[in-house]
């Protein structure tokens, strides 16, 4: 990747910076210097180096500290830094250096049923790369999230948390499956599998009636197979 920057430092502190591991970032303007402790003019496609921008990314989560834009989601606004989000997430980055209203206002309003909880848990994503502890529904719209704004990192881990669904989580796994375009076939396939090898505990849990209501043809070849993985109906993969 081009580089075009100067950094105010000693020789052997650039040095540093530039032998340590990079990470790509792709840039429509300046970019604010506080997250690197150096001074820097940026133009173009640069790429980051090491530690700082990892530091600066995992320290300015939640901190509030030179946030400058706003995400709404269901009425609650989260203060976020444009920059670590636009690093993670190419769509975050057209929205903020593209011709959208977004990169005048800083107001994002995101749009779909997402909990406090979740979002907080996408966002600590963006800025660290570690996802905390999930409900296999988190992980449902925490894929779709990183599906959305392209996050590859997230969606990957989403999907092996998915596949290793246990007989308590099968059925929210399996339903999800079925709705959500997004969730991969080897997921459909783990939580059929899964409920067909558990289905005693399965069909006594409290969720499926819920999903007998909700899938009466997928239940209805569940319950005919029992032994066998059934090709149910789903939606169109993407």
């Amino acid at each position: 990747m081009s580089r075009d920057w100067c950094a105010v430092g000693d020789d052997a502190g650039r040095k540093a910076f530039e032998d340590a591991a990079p990470s790509t970032l792709h840039c429509n303007g300046s970019l604010a210097s506080f997250m690197f402790g150096h001074t820097l003019e940026i133009k173009g496609t640069v790429t980051v180096y090491g530690a700082p921008a990892v530091h600066a990314r995992s320290t300015s989560f939640g901190t509030g500290t030179f946030c400058d834009a706003v995400l709404t989601v269901g009425g609650n606004k989260f203060p976020v830094h444009r920059s670590m989000l636009a690093i993670g997430s190419p769509v975050f980055l057209a929205m903020f250096s593209g011709d959208f209203k977004e990169s005048a206002s800083h107001n994002v309003d995101i749009t779909g049923d997402y909990s406090t909880a979740v979002f907080e848990k996408f966002l600590e994503y963006m800025y660290t790369g570690v996802m905390s502890d999930c409900s296999y529904g988190e992980l449902v719209d925490l894929m779709e999230l990183g599906h959305i704004y392209l996050v590859d990192g997230l969606v990957d881990d989403c999907k092996r948390r998915l596949l290793k669904c246990g007989a308590d989580s099968a059925l929210t796994v399996l339903q999800a499956a079925l709705e959500k375009p997004f969730m991969p076939e080897n997921v459909l396939s783990r939580a059929i599998k899964v409920a067909l090898d558990n289905w005693e505990t399965v069909v006594g849990s409290s969720e499926w009636a819920e999903f007998e209501a909700e899938h009466p043809t997928a239940s209805r070849m569940l319950k005919g197979t029992k032994g066998t993985v059934p090709s149910l109906p789903s939606v169109t993969r993407i």
